[in-house]
Parts: C-alpha cells; sequence; structure tokens
C-alpha cells in the first residue's frame, strides 16, 4: 500500500511536469491565431490542463475501471470551485470577478458540472448519454468561438486569410519545432503517468477495500488538478483575474463533458456500491458552487478570507467521505 502511495506520488508529477510542457506548447500555439485571454484559458488553456483527467479516463475506462473516471471528474470539480480557487484566494488575497462572468460564464459551468448528475439518476451513463456530453462540449466550443471571430479578424489585419498565412510563416521557425517536440515529449509523458496513477489507484483500493470511487473522488483527483492550480496560482500572482477564472469554468466544462463523455461513450459508467459516496459528492458540488458564487457576486471578488472559508468547505466535505465509505 506505501508502495502504491509513492508511485502515486511519483506518476502525479510527471504528470504534472508533462502537463506543463503541453501547456507551455498550446499556449504558444494559441498565439498563432490571436485568442483573446478568455478563449485563450476557456478553450486552449482549460483544454490543456484537463489533459490529466482525460488521459486518466481513456486508460481507466479501457482497463474496465469506468467509475474512477466518475470519481475523477466530480472530485476534480469540487476541488476546482472550492480548494483550488480559494486557496488561489488565500496566496493572491483576492480574485477578481467580471460582469460577463457573474451574468453568465459561471451559470454555463455549473449547468455544464451538474448535467452528468441528471444523466445519472437512473444510476448509469450510458453510450447515448456520452455522445450528447460531447456534443455539449462542442456546443460551448462553437459559442465562445464565435464570439471571438471579430477579434480574430481585426488581429489579422484583412481577413482569415491573413491569419492563415501568418500561422504558415510561424510554423517554419526553430521556436515552433522545438515547442513541437515538447508537446510530444509531454503527450507521452501524460500516457505513461496516466496509466500509472490507474493501476496504482487500482491496487490501493483493494487494499484499503475502498470503492473505486471514492480513490478518485480524492488521490487521483487532486493529483490531476495540480495543473489548474499552478496555473491558478501563477495568473493570480499575475494580476490574471479573467485568465484565471477562464481556466477555472472552462475545466469544470471539459471534465464534465468531453472527459466524463468520451469515457461514458467507451464504456457505460454503472454507480454500483458507491452510490453514497457519489450522492455526497453532488451536494458538496452544489453548495461549492453556491458558496462561491454567493461570495463573488457581493463584492465582484473573492477576498482571502473567503477563499479559506471555501478550502474549509472542501477538507469537511473529504472527512465527510471517509466516515461514510
Amino acid at each position: 500500500m506505501l508502495l502504491d502511495l509513492l508511485l502515486i506520488f511519483a506518476f502525479s508529477i510527471l504528470l504534472f511536469k508533462s502537463t506543463s510542457w503541453v501547456v507551455s506548447s498550446l499556449k504558444y500555439f494559441s498565439r498563432l491565431t490571436g485568442l483573446g485571454k478568455f478563449a485563450l484559458t476557456g478553450l486552449v488553456m482549460s483544454l490543456a490542463t484537463s489533459l490529466p483527467e482525460l488521459s486518466i479516463a481513456v486508460a481507466s475506462t479501457l482497463e474496465g475501471k469506468p467509475n474512477l473516471v466518475l470519481g475523477n471528474v466530480l472530485g476534480a470539480n469540487i476541488i476546482n470551485l472550492s480548494f483550488m480557487v480559494g486557496l488561489g484566494a488565500v496566496i493572491a488575497g483576492a480574485v477578481q470577478a467580471h460582469g460577463q462572468f457573474l451574468k453568465r460564464d459561471a451559470f454555463y459551468a455549473f449547468l455544464a458540472g451538474a448535467l452528468p448528475m441528471l444523466l445519472l439518476i437512473d444510476g448509469r451513463l450510458g453510450r447515448g448519454d456520452g455522445l450528447a456530453l460531447m456534443a455539449v462540449y462542442l456546443l460551448y466550443n462553437v459559442t465562445i468561438l464565435k464570439e471571438q471571430r471579430r477579434r480574430l479578424a481585426l488581429h489579422a489585419g484583412s481577413g482569415n486569410g491573413d491569419i492563415f498565412r501568418r500561422i504558415f510563416h510561424r510554423l517554419t521557425d526553430k521556436t515552433t519545432d522545438a515547442k513541437i517536440w515538447w508537446f510530444v515529449l509531454g503527450v507521452l509523458g501524460m500516457i505513461v503517468s496516466a496509466d500509472g496513477i490507474v493501476r496504482s489507484a487500482s491496487s490501493l483500493a483493494a487494499g484499503f477495500n475502498l470503492p473505486i470511487l471514492l480513490v478518485g473522488l480524492f488521490l487521483v483527483s487532486l493529483g490531476t488538478t495540480l495543473p489548474e492550480l499552478a496555473f491558478e496560482i501563477r495568473a493570480l500572482r499575475a494580476g490574471e483575474s479573467a485568465m484565471a477564472l477562464g481556466n477555472l469554468t472552462g475545466s469544470i466544462v471539459a471534465n464534465a463533458t468531453l472527459v466524463l463523455g468520451l469515457s461514458a461513450a467507451i464504456r457505460p459508467i454503472i454507480l454500483g456500491s458507491g452510490v453514497r459516496s457519489y450522492l455526497t459528492a453532488t451536494i458538496a458540488y452544489a453548495l461549492a458552487f453556491l458558496a462561491f458564487y454567493l461570495f463573488v457576486r457581493t463584492k465582484r471578488r473573492l477576498d482571502r478570507w473567503e477563499g479559506a472559508v471555501l478550502v474549509g468547505l472542501y477538507i469537511i466535505f473529504a472527512t465527510i467521505e471517509m466516515i461514510i465509505k
């Protein structure tokens, strides 16, 4: 069991480093298109930082453990709304929230995160449900891209043709070549580390006689949200609250729709013995969002003490889950 814990820790570090290489490469590539901060974080960065969840989803589903994916996604989204953004506010002092986030983006993220829970009312997430979730992810991205169309045209100077010519020209330089190699190396590292985390987590669950869903809720989700946490802290320290919140909402949407949808499309997810842990997690997700939204809506920012409350809520959730296991 100790070896499994050490392996999970080691593979999580490899996952974090590999993801940072992928994130750095994708951020560079995204600048070629001139996407704005929200599109950059909502589309590119959030997808990049959700790659650990996506790689683990594929690995665990193919190995016949789809409930690990469900636990990982639920755990990651709860961490995003409580521990991650709360710790970011504690470290940075405050997280600023602007009008569009309060009017629309926060609710989009919440609804996307709650959609799989509604589909799981019958205790099963089938292939049709998985395809529907992936369609929602596609619709979300199309909506963001439509909003960026005018900005892209202005950035290009004279239409889409200039965009493609500029991208083609910059794809031939040495910096781009190096970024491509780092991207490939990062993806390979993520595949290896994800498979290692799945195998170690499964062994640990059997050793402690824990439901695989519970292992995904905590051990795996804490490891896979390291990229989001690192980006969140870097963005907030740089005074980029919009980027931090864009990554937050985008990651929640990607986890709940793309990651979980892909897993269910490959192999249906059935709750089974993890019903109590799942129900507690759904309540925790709703409470975390409610607390977070009420905090930021009153003053259009999340203060340090409010961040500490959100971190405390996550600790309470973890304690309750361990008691009722």
